[in-house]
């Protein structure tokens, strides 16, 4: 996984995030679906296997938006919030209802396979919209300079260049 990732996203740097988010949300989904009484079957494991592409889809899209945006750490994980976060949302929502129907039958396999997917968009979407912004907005890359400070110094250097030309035009 972490090696596609490597190939397909443009900042190598994202590995470090995506791996240890999804090894990690991969640990809580077992952990939860073994708590929850579930056990490990060819079903379960087909669940599993389908999981881990919609855990990586969550992070992957989040970790993008967050190197996409420019401005030091809480400046790109507010803007990384405002702009992926309503779409993560919103992906898990429509996922959790398009798997609602399963929870009202009568079969044990696909009442499996809702309680999986139940917890994968649950963990999906904890681990993505409240862990993952705090570990970049404490550790993640930044600009070396803010939008607010390019401003200040857009500003300071008009200023400067406004005073310069006043006092060329005294002389």
């Amino acid at each position: 996984m972490s090696g596609i990732a490597l190939v397909f996203v443009p900042h190598w740097t994202a590995v470090l995030f995506v791996a240890p988010t999804i090894s990690l949300l991969y640990v809580d989904l077992l952990g939860i679906l073994q708590w929850g009484g579930v056990h490990i079957n060819a079903v379960m494991y087909i669940c599993l296997v389908i999981s881990i592409g919609l855990l990586v889809d969550f992070v992957l899209h989040m970790t993008i938006r967050y190197y996409e945006c420019e401005g030091n750490r809480h400046e790109k994980t507010v803007r990384m919030l405002e702009t992926m976060g309503v779409s993560i949302l919103v992906g898990g929502v429509s996922t959790f209802l398009g798997t609602l129907p399963l929870a009202f039958s009568t079969s044990s396999i696909f009442h499996t396979v809702f309680l999986a997917f139940l917890t994968l968009v649950l963990m999906g979407m904890a681990h993505s919209l409240m862990l993952l912004p705090v570990i970049l907005s404490i550790i993640g890359p930044e600009d070396r300079v803010s939008h607010v400070t390019e401003l200040q110094i857009t500003q300071s250097s008009q200023s400067k260049s406004v005073w310069l030309d006043e006092l060329s035009s005294e002389k």
